[in-house]
Protein backbone atom coordinates (compact mmCIF):
# COMPACT_ATOMS: atom_id res chain seq x y z
CA UNK A 1 0.00 0.00 0.00
CA UNK A 2 0.82 3.43 -0.51
CA UNK A 3 0.95 6.10 2.19
CA UNK A 4 -2.52 7.42 1.28
CA UNK A 5 -4.20 4.47 1.25
CA UNK A 6 -2.46 3.43 4.75
CA UNK A 7 -3.92 7.08 6.07
CA UNK A 8 -7.30 5.75 4.71
CA UNK A 9 -6.82 2.18 6.32
CA UNK A 10 -5.32 4.05 9.92
CA UNK A 11 -8.26 6.72 9.93
CA UNK A 12 -11.21 3.84 9.78
CA UNK A 13 -9.57 2.91 13.01
CA UNK A 14 -9.48 5.84 14.78
CA UNK A 15 -11.85 7.31 17.34
CA UNK A 16 -11.24 10.86 17.66
CA UNK A 17 -10.27 11.26 20.83
CA UNK A 18 -6.84 12.88 20.50
CA UNK A 19 -4.95 10.78 23.56
CA UNK A 20 -6.55 7.34 22.41
CA UNK A 21 -5.03 7.74 18.95
CA UNK A 22 -1.51 9.18 19.61
CA UNK A 23 -1.54 6.01 21.96
CA UNK A 24 -2.53 3.94 19.02
CA UNK A 25 -0.09 5.51 16.35
CA UNK A 26 3.03 5.29 18.78
CA UNK A 27 2.64 1.69 19.18
CA UNK A 28 2.61 1.28 15.36
CA UNK A 29 5.61 3.30 15.05
CA UNK A 30 7.08 1.32 17.90
CA UNK A 31 6.19 -2.32 15.79
CA UNK A 32 7.31 -0.85 12.81
CA UNK A 33 10.38 1.34 13.70
CA UNK A 34 13.73 0.51 11.98
CA UNK A 35 12.08 -1.37 9.19
CA UNK A 36 12.89 -0.34 5.61
CA UNK A 37 10.19 -2.13 4.04
CA UNK A 38 7.44 -0.03 6.01
CA UNK A 39 8.74 3.77 5.64
CA UNK A 40 5.27 4.34 3.91
CA UNK A 41 3.55 2.96 7.10
CA UNK A 42 6.09 5.07 9.13
CA UNK A 43 5.26 8.51 6.46
CA UNK A 44 2.04 7.85 7.49
CA UNK A 45 1.72 7.65 11.07
CA UNK A 46 3.68 10.86 11.16
CA UNK A 47 1.67 12.77 9.09
CA UNK A 48 -1.49 11.47 10.85
CA UNK A 49 0.26 12.47 14.18
CA UNK A 50 0.58 16.15 12.73
CA UNK A 51 -2.55 16.56 11.70
CA UNK A 52 -4.26 15.31 14.43
CA UNK A 53 -2.49 17.12 17.19
CA UNK A 54 -4.01 20.87 17.79
CA UNK A 55 -1.76 23.78 17.57
CA UNK A 56 -1.79 24.50 21.46
CA UNK A 57 -0.74 20.68 22.06
CA UNK A 58 1.79 21.54 19.53
CA UNK A 59 3.34 24.37 21.35
CA UNK A 60 3.32 22.38 24.55
CA UNK A 61 5.48 19.97 22.77
CA UNK A 62 7.69 22.65 21.45
CA UNK A 63 7.82 23.69 24.98
CA UNK A 64 8.96 20.86 26.89
CA UNK A 65 11.48 19.96 24.49
CA UNK A 66 13.15 23.95 24.55
CA UNK A 67 14.70 22.57 27.95
CA UNK A 68 16.96 20.40 25.46
CA UNK A 69 18.24 23.36 23.65
CA UNK A 70 21.14 24.21 25.38
CA UNK A 71 22.35 20.50 25.16
CA UNK A 72 22.26 21.01 21.41
CA UNK A 73 23.97 24.41 21.80
CA UNK A 74 27.32 22.79 23.47
CA UNK A 75 26.71 19.74 20.59
CA UNK A 76 27.25 22.01 17.96
CA UNK A 77 29.70 24.22 19.30
CA UNK A 78 31.77 21.04 20.23
CA UNK A 79 30.71 19.90 16.74
CA UNK A 80 32.26 23.27 15.68
CA UNK A 81 35.80 23.32 17.12
CA UNK A 82 36.08 19.50 16.00
CA UNK A 83 35.80 20.74 12.40
CA UNK A 84 38.30 23.97 13.24
CA UNK A 85 40.50 21.36 14.42
CA UNK A 86 40.38 19.55 10.80
CA UNK A 87 39.17 16.11 12.99
CA UNK A 88 35.93 16.09 10.29
CA UNK A 89 35.43 12.31 10.96
CA UNK A 90 34.33 12.73 14.34
CA UNK A 91 32.41 16.12 13.67
CA UNK A 92 30.28 14.12 11.04
CA UNK A 93 29.75 11.17 13.36
CA UNK A 94 28.52 13.93 15.84
CA UNK A 95 26.70 15.48 13.57
CA UNK A 96 24.80 12.75 12.10
CA UNK A 97 23.83 11.68 15.81
CA UNK A 98 22.60 15.36 16.01
CA UNK A 99 20.71 14.89 12.74
CA UNK A 100 19.11 11.39 13.71
CA UNK A 101 17.88 13.04 16.39
CA UNK A 102 16.04 15.51 15.03
CA UNK A 103 14.20 13.20 12.12
CA UNK A 104 13.29 11.82 14.94
CA UNK A 105 10.74 14.69 15.79
CA UNK A 106 10.08 14.43 12.10
CA UNK A 107 9.08 10.99 12.03
CA UNK A 108 6.91 11.04 15.73
CA UNK A 109 5.12 13.99 13.91
CA UNK A 110 6.23 17.00 16.67
CA UNK A 111 7.68 18.94 13.14
CA UNK A 112 6.04 17.17 10.05
CA UNK A 113 4.85 19.77 8.12
CA UNK A 114 0.86 18.74 7.01
CA UNK A 115 -2.04 21.14 5.19
CA UNK A 116 -2.40 23.32 7.92
CA UNK A 117 1.53 23.93 9.26
CA UNK A 118 4.87 24.63 7.54
CA UNK A 119 7.77 24.20 9.90
CA UNK A 120 11.10 26.10 9.47
CA UNK A 121 14.51 26.43 11.22
CA UNK A 122 15.18 30.16 11.64
CA UNK A 123 18.75 31.41 13.19
CA UNK A 124 16.98 34.29 14.56
CA UNK A 125 13.78 36.48 14.55
CA UNK A 126 14.70 39.19 11.50
CA UNK A 127 14.84 35.57 9.33
CA UNK A 128 11.69 34.44 10.03
CA UNK A 129 10.02 38.19 9.68
CA UNK A 130 11.56 38.31 6.08
CA UNK A 131 10.52 34.99 5.04
CA UNK A 132 6.56 35.77 5.74
CA UNK A 133 7.03 38.91 4.46
CA UNK A 134 8.40 37.56 0.65
CA UNK A 135 5.37 34.60 0.92
CA UNK A 136 2.27 36.23 2.05
CA UNK A 137 0.53 34.07 0.19
CA UNK A 138 1.27 31.06 2.03
CA UNK A 139 -2.26 30.00 3.67
CA UNK A 140 -0.33 27.60 6.39
CA UNK A 141 0.57 28.38 9.59
CA UNK A 142 4.54 29.42 9.37
CA UNK A 143 5.53 28.17 12.73
CA UNK A 144 9.36 28.44 13.88
CA UNK A 145 10.97 25.47 15.45
CA UNK A 146 13.49 25.59 18.05
CA UNK A 147 15.36 22.52 16.72
CA UNK A 148 18.45 23.97 14.65
CA UNK A 149 17.73 21.71 11.74
CA UNK A 150 19.28 24.40 9.22
CA UNK A 151 22.12 24.94 11.62
CA UNK A 152 23.08 20.86 11.74
CA UNK A 153 22.54 20.42 8.29
CA UNK A 154 24.88 23.30 7.45
CA UNK A 155 27.20 22.07 9.74
CA UNK A 156 26.78 18.13 8.23
CA UNK A 157 27.02 19.62 4.81
CA UNK A 158 30.60 21.65 5.66
CA UNK A 159 32.05 18.48 6.75
CA UNK A 160 31.20 16.76 3.67
CA UNK A 161 32.42 19.74 1.64
CA UNK A 162 36.00 19.71 3.51
CA UNK A 163 35.96 15.83 3.03
CA UNK A 164 35.19 17.05 -0.82
CA UNK A 165 32.29 14.49 -0.98
CA UNK A 166 30.78 17.44 -2.88
CA UNK A 167 27.36 15.36 -4.06
CA UNK A 168 26.81 14.24 -0.55
CA UNK A 169 27.37 17.86 0.86
CA UNK A 170 24.95 18.80 -1.65
CA UNK A 171 22.14 17.21 -0.54
CA UNK A 172 22.67 18.23 3.54
CA UNK A 173 22.86 21.95 2.01
CA UNK A 174 19.74 21.15 0.23
CA UNK A 175 18.22 19.99 3.48
CA UNK A 176 19.42 23.42 5.39
CA UNK A 177 18.19 25.51 2.51
CA UNK A 178 14.59 23.67 3.23
CA UNK A 179 14.68 24.48 6.85
CA UNK A 180 16.34 28.00 6.56
CA UNK A 181 14.92 29.63 3.00
CA UNK A 182 16.17 32.45 4.08
CA UNK A 183 19.58 32.25 4.87
CA UNK A 184 22.29 34.08 2.56
CA UNK A 185 25.33 31.50 4.19
CA UNK A 186 23.45 28.49 3.32
CA UNK A 187 21.74 29.42 -0.07
CA UNK A 188 25.50 30.54 -1.49
CA UNK A 189 27.20 27.27 -0.30
CA UNK A 190 24.16 25.48 -1.82
CA UNK A 191 24.65 27.57 -5.37
CA UNK A 192 28.38 27.00 -5.48
CA UNK A 193 28.33 23.05 -4.20
CA UNK A 194 26.02 23.15 -7.48
CA UNK A 195 28.31 24.86 -9.92
CA UNK A 196 30.94 21.78 -8.52
CA UNK A 197 28.75 19.60 -9.43
CA UNK A 198 28.02 20.65 -12.22
CA UNK A 199 24.29 20.94 -11.10
CA UNK A 200 23.38 24.60 -12.41
CA UNK A 201 24.50 27.18 -15.43
CA UNK A 202 26.52 30.19 -15.01
CA UNK A 203 23.18 31.73 -15.41
CA UNK A 204 21.09 30.15 -12.97
CA UNK A 205 23.68 30.32 -10.49
CA UNK A 206 23.92 34.10 -10.85
CA UNK A 207 20.27 33.97 -10.50
CA UNK A 208 20.32 32.39 -7.18
CA UNK A 209 23.04 34.49 -6.09
CA UNK A 210 21.12 37.72 -6.46
CA UNK A 211 18.21 35.87 -4.88
CA UNK A 212 19.98 36.45 -1.37
CA UNK A 213 19.64 40.01 -1.80
CA UNK A 214 16.51 39.77 -0.85
CA UNK A 215 17.16 38.83 2.75
CA UNK A 216 20.58 39.63 3.69
CA UNK A 217 20.96 42.22 6.26
CA UNK A 218 23.96 42.28 8.52
CA UNK A 219 26.57 44.19 6.71
CA UNK A 220 29.67 41.47 7.11
CA UNK A 221 27.11 38.62 5.65
CA UNK A 222 26.58 40.89 2.86
CA UNK A 223 30.11 41.78 2.21
CA UNK A 224 30.17 37.70 1.97
CA UNK A 225 27.60 37.71 -1.03
CA UNK A 226 29.66 40.27 -2.50
CA UNK A 227 32.71 38.87 -2.41
CA UNK A 228 31.04 35.54 -3.69
CA UNK A 229 29.69 37.47 -6.29
CA UNK A 230 32.98 39.03 -6.96
CA UNK A 231 34.73 35.06 -7.11
CA UNK A 232 32.14 34.02 -9.95
CA UNK A 233 32.87 37.52 -12.20
CA UNK A 234 36.72 36.99 -11.61
CA UNK A 235 36.17 33.39 -12.52
CA UNK A 236 34.70 34.39 -16.06
CA UNK A 237 37.10 36.49 -16.44
CA UNK A 238 34.67 39.73 -16.37
CA UNK A 239 37.13 41.88 -14.40
CA UNK A 240 35.77 45.15 -14.15
CA UNK A 241 32.01 43.07 -12.17
CA UNK A 242 34.67 41.32 -9.95
CA UNK A 243 36.32 44.69 -9.21
CA UNK A 244 32.73 46.44 -8.41
CA UNK A 245 31.95 43.58 -6.37
CA UNK A 246 35.02 43.13 -4.36
CA UNK A 247 35.28 47.27 -4.09
CA UNK A 248 31.79 47.38 -2.74
CA UNK A 249 31.94 44.66 0.16
CA UNK A 250 34.44 46.54 1.59
CA UNK A 251 31.89 49.14 2.19
CA UNK A 252 30.09 46.34 4.69
CA UNK A 253 33.23 44.84 5.92
CA UNK A 254 36.35 46.82 5.15
CA UNK A 255 38.77 44.91 7.23
CA UNK A 256 38.51 41.99 4.88
CA UNK A 257 41.81 40.63 3.76
CA UNK A 258 40.88 38.54 0.98
CA UNK A 259 38.63 41.11 -0.57
CA UNK A 260 41.49 43.43 -0.93
CA UNK A 261 43.81 40.02 -1.96
CA UNK A 262 41.32 39.29 -4.54
CA UNK A 263 41.12 43.23 -5.81
CA UNK A 264 45.32 43.23 -6.14
CA UNK A 265 44.97 40.10 -8.16
CA UNK A 266 42.66 41.61 -10.59
CA UNK A 267 44.55 44.77 -10.65
CA UNK A 268 47.61 42.58 -11.41
CA UNK A 269 45.20 40.44 -14.05
CA UNK A 270 43.67 43.41 -15.69
CA UNK A 271 45.78 46.36 -15.07
CA UNK A 272 41.99 47.58 -13.50
CA UNK A 273 42.34 49.77 -10.62
CA UNK A 274 39.68 51.91 -8.67
CA UNK A 275 39.94 55.31 -10.56
CA UNK A 276 38.33 52.74 -13.78
CA UNK A 277 35.46 51.91 -12.25
CA UNK A 278 32.98 55.08 -12.83
CA UNK A 279 29.45 55.47 -11.28
CA UNK A 280 28.55 55.06 -14.92
CA UNK A 281 29.99 51.38 -14.90
CA UNK A 282 28.11 50.92 -11.69
CA UNK A 283 24.69 51.91 -13.15
CA UNK A 284 25.51 49.90 -16.16
CA UNK A 285 26.47 46.84 -13.98
CA UNK A 286 23.17 47.40 -11.82
CA UNK A 287 21.28 47.47 -14.66
CA UNK A 288 22.72 44.32 -16.87
CA UNK A 289 22.93 42.02 -13.37
CA UNK A 290 19.78 43.39 -11.90
CA UNK A 291 22.21 43.41 -8.71
CA UNK A 292 22.25 46.34 -6.44
CA UNK A 293 25.12 47.93 -5.07
CA UNK A 294 23.41 49.47 -2.17
CA UNK A 295 21.25 47.78 0.80
CA UNK A 296 17.90 46.54 0.54
CA UNK A 297 15.13 49.37 1.05
CA UNK A 298 12.90 46.98 1.45
CA UNK A 299 14.60 45.25 4.45
CA UNK A 300 15.39 48.29 6.03
CA UNK A 301 12.03 49.50 6.55
CA UNK A 302 10.59 46.37 7.28
CA UNK A 303 13.36 46.62 10.25
CA UNK A 304 12.33 49.88 10.98
CA UNK A 305 8.58 49.09 11.08
CA UNK A 306 9.50 46.00 13.36
CA UNK A 307 11.20 48.23 15.67
CA UNK A 308 8.71 50.67 16.28
CA UNK A 309 6.03 48.25 17.18
CA UNK A 310 8.21 46.74 19.28
CA UNK A 311 8.90 50.04 20.98
CA UNK A 312 4.91 51.10 20.82
CA UNK A 313 4.41 47.46 23.16
CA UNK A 314 7.37 48.68 24.84
CA UNK A 315 9.52 45.40 24.46
CA UNK A 316 12.27 46.93 24.27
CA UNK A 317 15.08 44.52 23.74
CA UNK A 318 13.23 43.65 20.91
CA UNK A 319 12.59 46.94 19.15
CA UNK A 320 16.80 47.33 19.74
CA UNK A 321 17.29 44.42 18.29
CA UNK A 322 15.25 45.04 14.97
CA UNK A 323 16.39 49.20 14.83
CA UNK A 324 19.99 47.96 14.93
CA UNK A 325 19.63 46.12 11.94
CA UNK A 326 18.06 48.90 10.55
CA UNK A 327 20.58 51.55 11.47
CA UNK A 328 23.29 48.99 10.73
CA UNK A 329 22.30 49.44 7.02
CA UNK A 330 20.99 53.16 6.74
CA UNK A 331 22.65 55.13 9.98
CA UNK A 332 19.46 57.33 9.76
CA UNK A 333 19.75 59.87 12.69
CA UNK A 334 15.95 59.05 13.12
CA UNK A 335 16.45 55.59 13.61
CA UNK A 336 19.91 56.65 16.28
CA UNK A 337 17.19 58.79 18.05
CA UNK A 338 14.76 56.09 18.94
CA UNK A 339 17.68 54.01 19.57
CA UNK A 340 19.32 56.52 22.03
CA UNK A 341 15.73 56.52 23.72
CA UNK A 342 15.51 52.31 24.28
CA UNK A 343 18.97 52.67 25.23
CA UNK A 344 17.26 54.96 28.06
CA UNK A 345 14.12 52.98 28.49
CA UNK A 346 16.75 49.82 28.98
CA UNK A 347 18.73 51.37 31.45
CA UNK A 348 15.94 52.95 33.61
Amino acid sequence: MNDKEIIKELKSVMTGDLEKDTEFLDSIIEKFEGSKEDKDTLYAIGLLISEAIPFAEKEKLVQSFEKEVPRISEELDRIANIIGNGDYDIALSLAEKLIEEGEGYINDGTFKENSKMVFFSFEESMQEVLYRSLHRKERREIYAVPFPYATIYFMYGSVLWNLEEFEEAQTAFEKARKWNPVSATITLQYAETLSINGNISGKKCLKLFNEVFKYTFEPKELAYVYRTLGKFFSENELWKEAYICYNTSLKYDDNSGDAYNELEFIQDESGITENDISFGDEMKFTNNYGISLKPNQKIIKLAVDCGEEAYAEEDFEMAKYFLDIAYNLSPKAEIKNLLDEIEKELNS
